[in-house]
């Protein structure tokens, strides 16, 4: 008897074992760093991001790899438990096939259209954001996820705002 309740405490510990996993595949937490998507968020908040988003609109809230160099990716597609990246956290305001708005051009011209399967992000606090306007357009492939929820402020940062 007693070996039977050992048995189902191991599955029960490896079942759980495998749904962390598994959620941890779906689900990744970051940390807002700077001021750029004030008021929304602020420097220090927690995003819980859903990868692989699906489609993206206009008005999500999204985590994607920052540029390397010269607004261009010189590095492979993140992988899941990459941490070394930097990561960027913007809100979408434009996706592939629509055009860019006037009012936000920068990088992208004003009029132009949004490639396929690329977005336009801008920072809520178009002052001191770096985003679209300054490095283009961002390869939907380089989104992580989009954010779906806020949490505590953390002192640790691993997203830029």
């Amino acid at each position: 008897m007693r070996t039977g309740r050992v048995a189902a405490a191991l599955v029960v510990s490896a079942l759980a074992g495998f749904g962390v996993r598994a959620l941890a595949r779906q689900w990744v937490s970051v940390t807002v760093r700077g001021p750029s998507m004030e008021p929304a968020y602020r420097h220090g908040d927690r995003l819980l991001a859903r990868r692989r988003p699906g489609t993206l609109r206009a008005g999500d809230v999204v985590v994607f790899e920052g540029p390397v160099r010269d607004g261009g990716w010189e590095l492979p597609v993140a992988q899941a438990g990459d941490t070394a990246r930097g990561w960027l956290v913007k809100r979408v305001v434009a996706v592939g096939g629509d055009p860019v708005p006037t009012h936000f051009a920068g990088a992208a011209p004003a009029g132009e259209v949004v490639p396929p399967g690329q977005v336009f992000v801008l920072g809520d606090n178009r002052e001191v954001s770096v985003d679209s306007r300054r490095i283009g357009c961002v390869p939907v492939e380089r989104v992580l996820g989009r954010a779906v929820h806020i949490g505590r402020r953390s002192t640790k940062a691993v997203a830029s705002g």
